[in-house]
Order: C-alpha cells, then sequence, then structure tokens
C-alpha cells in the first residue's frame, strides 16, 4: 500500500510483501510492522496486542503503524547498552524523540528532547522541546545543551 511505501521510503528502505505462509521460513523476524488506515489499525491492536505483549514488545508509534518487536528490545534497551559500552551514565545521555516508540527512551535519558512536531506524549515528559525536524531541530537541541553546559 502507499502508507507502507511512504512508511519505508523514511528509512531509505523498500517493502517486502510476506504471505503468512512464509514467516516461518524467514526466522529470525526483527520487527514486524502492521501499517495501515487508524480504524484498522485500532482494531487489530485490540484485538491481538494483550497476546502478543506475552512473547514481544509492542508500541504503537503512530496512528497508522503498531509495531511488534523481540521482548525487551527497544530504543531505551539499545541506548542503555551503547551508553555502558561506553562508559557513560544515564545522566550523561541525550535523547530525542517524536512519537510513542521514543517515550522509553526519553524515559531513559539523563536529559530529553521533543521534537517540535513531536506528539503530545512526548512533549510531555521531556525535559526540553526543540524545533521541527524541518527546522534543524536536533542541531537546535544540541546547541542549547552546549549552552546550558557552559551556564550561557
Amino acid at each position: 500500500s502507499e502508507l507502507v511505501t511512504m512508511d519505508a521510503g523514511i528509512v531509505n528502505s523498500k517493502p517486502t510483501p510476506v504471505s503468512e505462509e512464509d514467516l516461518p521460513n524467514l526466522v529470525p523476524i526483527f520487527q514486524a510492522m502492521y501499517v495501515g488506515d487508524p480504524s484498522a489499525i485500532d482494531a487489530f491492536q485490540a484485538q491481538h496486542e494483550a497476546a502478543l505483549e506475552a512473547d514481544f514488545n509492542t508500541v504503537r508509534s503512530q496512528n497508522i503503524l503498531f509495531e511488534i518487536l523481540p521482548k525487551g528490545a527497544s530504543k531505551a534497551s539499545a541506548l542503555q547498552a551503547l551508553s555502558q559500552t561506553l562508559g557513560y551514565s544515564r545522566d550523561q545521555v541525550m535523547a530525542l524523540g517524536d512519537a510513542n516508540n521514543d517515550l522509553e527512551m526519553l524515559r531513559f535519558a539523563g536529559y530529553s528532547v521533543a521534537m517540535g512536531n513531536g506528539n503530545a506524549a512526548v512533549k510531555e515528559i521531556a525535559d526540553f522541546i526543540t524545533l521541527t525536524n524541518d527546522e534543524d531541530g536536533v542541531a537546535h537541541a544540541i546547541h542549547k545543551l552546549i549552552e546550558t553546559e557552559k551556564g550561557e
């Protein structure tokens, strides 16, 4: 569908349709993403989320997107592992996000930043709200953090 192609294009990827019969031949599966009209995703989530959460991490990252990941896999767990490997504590970590799949990561980071185009849940928990993606919000947040550290 057009929504699937658009979402895959955000991360420079091309979607590959897979039938349920082919799934056993595709192990391991890194991530399943259900993309579609918000009402269809609402219905799928209502019907399947509870059962899926027994074995997987699930997140409704956008109104058109429901993600299913391996248990324990999240942006937060990846950020925690990376910071530990590099020898940084949580208070030395800044994370930026814009959607529900970023919430756990933002809660982990010592300094959390919501993108200006982020959703309300992200903005509510963030320490700082930066500019939008189109306004170079990441660069703006980095500059603000540097100014704060310098005491400017």
